[in-house]
């Protein structure tokens, strides 16, 4: 098993947007899992919007000007984790919708 390398100064605020949702009119409501999807989803957005003010809160103030960076990729961390997971949700809403409004049904 692999780990995903630590990031890097560059990387940080690359995760500070979330990924756009599909567009409403996309959205297959009639389906059990793009309705499941979507409640996913929407824990991995209150989990992102959770993160954006980390580590505020769960370390100390003095902890995190003694180590700026840490504390900023530790947060950068967290955030690209949900707006992953939120990104491939969306595709999955998008592919599971079209697929019910075709007719069709494939697995992902």
């Amino acid at each position: 098993m692999t780990i995903r390398p630590f990031l890097t100064e560059s990387d940080f605020g690359k995760w500070d947007v979330l990924p756009g949702d599909p567009a409403e009119e996309e959205i297959d409501y009639s389906n059990p899992d793009v309705v499941d999807a979507l409640r996913r989803r929407e824990r991995l957005k209150e989990n992102w919007r959770a993160d954006l003010d980390y580590p505020k809160g769960v370390w100390r103030d003095e902890i995190i000007e003694a180590h700026p960076w840490w504390a900023e990729a530790w947060r950068n961390w967290f955030l690209r984790r949900s707006c992953e997971g939120i990104s491939f949700i969306n595709g999955c809403i998008r592919g599971w919708s079209s697929e019910s409004k075709s007719g069709e049904r494939s697995s992902f």
